[in-house]
């Protein structure tokens, strides 16, 4: 079983991506901003975090900043709904801080479930 931590603000984001990634076999953790996720990090063996970027008081690119300095080896999924995939400033911004991949909000279950096996068999 894989341990995937959510970070989200929104707790309708944190229910759907849990409820997702529980049927789908997976152990599931959740925090609503950066600095919950990175205590739960620091406190836990966590495999994959799938975070959004836009969030109080420890946004994401300050989170993702920080899990650098924890760990290099952390997959990460970005899931957002402020700014646009096709965004390449964007994508390489999170991509240069550790991001594997970046998921539009509203985004289908399939997409997730992808994303969650390709980074898991890597």
């Amino acid at each position: 079983m894989v341990k995937i931590l959510i970070i989200d603000d929104e707790k309708i984001i944190r229910d759907k991506v849990g409820k997702i990634l529980k049927d789908d076999g997976h152990d599931v953790l959740v925090a609503k901003d950066g600095i919950e996720g990175i205590n739960i990090i620091k406190n836990d063996i966590i495999e994959l975090v799938i975070m959004d970027v836009i969030m109080p008081k420890k946004g994401g690119i300050e989170t993702l900043m920080e899990l650098q300095n924890i760990t290099k080896n952390m997959k990460i999924i970005i899931i957002t709904g402020k700014v646009s995939q096709e965004s390449d400033a964007f994508v390489n911004l999170v991509k240069n801080f550790g991001a594997s991949v970046v998921i539009n909000k509203p985004f289908k279950r399939e997409l997730l479930l992808d994303a969650v096996h390709n980074l898991l068999n890597k």
